[in-house]
């Protein structure tokens, strides 16, 4: 056997997996965690969390004081430290951005295996830029037999966040709530982060390790 070939058998045999084949990738299957951000609202209390027997979408309405870029949504899950008294806070939320115009802004659904912050966990998104003068709605479907939370009044808010107040709507799907059908005033499954100023672009991503053949070229050797 000659030389050439029991340095080929040796490179393919210890050859980690990534590097037998041409530009593969190599992705780490962990959630983004996008830039710092500061929360859109938070609360210190919950006097209420409502188990809902049919499908429900729960959000709020706002605005911005300054011009602001969102680079999360988030939401209120099984993960967070509360604990409702009946039901379970759901595992996942599927949370929507529109604007006064109903446009769609932004879209994710949120799971517990996004990273917590707070009572939230947030997931990265493309980032939107909020501008002042604009009034914008936020909201999350909430399946039927989770818990929502509802009556919360120790609610805070981000310095450029004006509270615009609760809106929620019986639906089986996620669409913009317009008023209050619940009537408990506030609802908080879904949440947001900003940014001060930055350039708008796409979050954070793992950027894929290209590996080209371990094997030198004819005109290398």
């Amino acid at each position: 056997m000659n030389k050439r070939l029991i340095l080929l058998l040796t490179v393919v045999i210890l050859a980690p997996a990534a590097l037998l084949s041409q530009d593969s990738d190599f992705r780490i299957p962990t959630p983004i965690r996008a830039r710092s951000g500061e929360p859109a609202v938070e609360f210190t209390t919950t006097s209420n969390a409502s188990k809902v027997g049919v499908p429900f979408v729960t959000g709020y309405k706002f605005t911005v004081k300054d011009p602001v870029v969102l680079n999360t949504l988030g939401a209120v899950l099984e993960s967070s430290s509360l604990k409702p008294i009946f039901g379970a806070l759901p595992a996942s939320l599927q949370v929507s951005l529109w604007d006064e115009s109903e446009k769609l802004l932004a879209s994710a659904t949120v799971s517990a295996r996004d990273p917590l912050e707070g009572h939230f966990n947030y997931h990265a998104v493309r980032e939107v830029r909020l501008e002042p003068g604009v009034t914008y709605t936020i909201a999350s479907l909430v399946p039927a037999g989770s818990s929502v939370l509802s009556d919360v009044p120790g609610v805070t808010t981000g310095s450029a966040v004006v509270y615009g107040g609760g809106l929620s709507v019986a639906s089986k799907a996620l669409l913009i709530p317009t008023a209050d059908s619940i009537g408990r005033k506030t609802y908080f499954g879904a949440s947001f982060t900003y940014l001060r100023s930055t350039p708008v672009g796409d979050p954070p991503r793992a950027n894929p390790i290209r590996v080209s053949s371990a094997l030198p070229k004819e005109s290398e050797k």
